[in-house]
């Protein structure tokens, strides 16, 4: 049992992964998500990454369900435990500024980070002299009152009926905190979006109700802008002026027709137009390719005129191969012997016509 304990709250440093897998590797199948109440429920839902975001990131469970935050799992002494080791093993974080943020962002009520650290530590080593795994799941903090409203939305007046049922309202200005928070508001209690749509309507006093897809988009991109500033940065950018999206022009219907008949009537010409440098091209194709056939006769041609030199010059070849120094010499011998001989044949045919 102690030989347990020890290694569910270590953590392997060469990994950076906490051991907090250990006591929940052997489950053969990983648990849906309900609100939890041990450790082992949610302990699929609980990573590296999720450890280092508590940690290290401002506001890291803002997209997070109410549920989830409220979850017990975060207030026993095992999963604070896990913190510790994991910033043991990083010698970036420290328990004064990433254990009060990892706090923060889980909504739990603790005045004195130092004394909780020794708390927890005094505990781990209880646990493994004494055997007492039961002292893992006991309750160490205790959870703060989850405000539902910002204080952006309280300083404007905006009351949580008002949210439920919005109409015409005052708002000062609108900056982006108060954005913020009402989007905070949303995701925490399921609110619709043709809700949030008459928020900013009322609130920004626009004429018509903003569309929905680039509404979000904007405000999404606004939270992602604000997470990657930093901390001295985001003061301003928050409180600066809220702007919201245009919302499309109305169009007179008859001009609307006019534009889609023109529209039409551009791509008929376009279409046209293509058709058209198809056309051309493909007669340039068929051209090129006559010119292909015809090239490739006269090859045909020349491979044929060529085939009857190579012949030809064979032959002359074998010729001039038999007209060699020695054979020259010997024909002009025979022929000068020829030669004599009929000369000496005459001078006798002459003599004998004499006598």
């Amino acid at each position: 049992m102690e030989e347990k304990i020890t290694s569910e709250t270590n953590i392997n440093v060469a990994n950076r992964q906490p051991a907090v897998n250990a006591m929940w590797k052997d489950m053969k199948e990983p648990p849906r998500y309900p609100v939890s109440t041990s450790w082992e429920l949610l302990a699929p839902n609980i990573n590296t990454t999720t450890l280092k975001g508590l940690l290290c990131e401002k506001d890291y469970t803002d997209d997070w369900p109410l549920g989830r935050i409220q979850d017990k799992v975060f207030q026993v002494a095992y999963f604070w435990i896990c913190i510790l080791d994991y910033v043991d093993s990083d010698p970036q974080l420290t328990y004064k500024y990433n254990v009060q943020n990892c706090i923060e962002n889980v909504h739990l009520d603790c005045s004195n980070v130092s004394a909780f650290v020794r708390k927890i530590k005094n505990l781990k080593e209880k646990v493994q002299k004494k055997k007492q795994k039961e002292l893992l799941y006991n309750s160490v903090l205790e959870v703060t009152k989850n405000e539902e409203l910002g204080i952006e939305c309280k300083k404007q007046g905006i009351t949580e009926k008002w949210l439920l049922n919005p109409e015409e309202i005052n708002v000062g200005f609108v900056s982006r905190k108060l954005i913020f928070d009402l989007r905070h508001y949303k995701r925490r209690n399921n609110i619709t979006d043709k809700t949030c749509r008459l928020w900013i309507k009322h609130i920004c006093k626009l004429e018509s109700i903003p569309h929905l897809g680039r509404l979000w988009l904007n405000i999404d991109r606004m939270f992602n802008k604000k997470n990657k500033m930093k901390l001295e940065e985001r003061d301003n950018f928050l409180n600066g002026e809220y702007q919201p999206p245009l919302a499309p022009k109305e169009v007179d219907p008859n001009i609307e027709l006019h534009c889609r008949e023109c529209c039409k009537q551009a791509q008929v010409n376009k279409i046209t137009y293509y058709i058209g440098k198809v056309v051309n091209e493909a007669n340039k194709i068929t051209n090129l390719k006559k010119e292909k056939y015809e090239a490739q006769f006269q090859v045909y041609n020349l491979n044929k005129e060529q085939r009857t030199l190579s012949q030809k010059l064979d032959k002359c070849q074998q010729k001039l191969g038999s007209l060699s120094m020695r054979n020259v010499n010997k024909r002009i011998r025979r022929r000068s012997e020829k030669i004599w001989k009929l000369m000496k044949e005459n001078k006798k045919i002459k003599d004998q016509k004499q006598h």
